[in-house]
């Protein structure tokens, strides 16, 4: 069904975004992935949080802060219809995996150029007494783009007639 051609309002609102589908795998550093090893320059430190810890036993920051651990690993290769900024083709996303005042894990977001990482550093691991549920278990990834329109956020009338249908 082309939803386009039965609600013509729809069309300017279009956006495309990707699925990432995580899947069962042993990811390498030259992958996207969740959770598995960073294509990480080892000329760069680790990152860390030094911030205070909520979680299991209200457990403290250790000295030099907890490792982040690494959430995804994005090549532009493989989802080339998102954005990047200009000289970069890797997105990197980790977080401490703790929570702080009430809070979720904090993430911190890298973009860099993978050619410009010239020899891949060891990432530490994860730190004692992290919560579990915040440390992703590595799977490889295949990025699918697909087209979606806006729900809850529809003009009264237009979100109206489409519940009709």
């Amino acid at each position: 069904m082309d939803i386009e051609q039965l609600f013509p309002e729809l069309a300017p609102l279009r956006r495309t975004t990707t699925r990432l589908h995580p899947r069962t795998g042993v990811p390498e550093v030259d992958e996207s992935s969740v959770g598995g090893p960073l294509n990480w320059p080892s000329a760069e430190p680790w990152p860390h949080c030094a911030e205070r810890h909520y979680g299991p036993g209200d457990q403290p920051t250790p000295p030099g802060g907890s490792a982040l651990v690494p959430v995804i690993q994005l090549y532009h290769r493989d989802a080339p219809e998102v954005p990047f900024p200009d000289g970069t083709d890797l997105l990197q996303v980790l977080w401490c995996p703790f929570e702080h005042d009430e809070c979720e894990p904090r993430p911190q977001v890298f973009w860099r150029s993978a050619t410009d990482v010239e020899t891949v550093s060891n990432p530490p691991p994860a730190p004692a007494g992290a919560e579990p549920r915040y440390v992703p278990q590595p799977c490889v990834v295949h990025p699918e783009p697909f087209t979606e329109y806006p729900s809850s956020d529809l003009h009264l009338d237009l979100a109206n007639a489409l519940e009709v249908h």
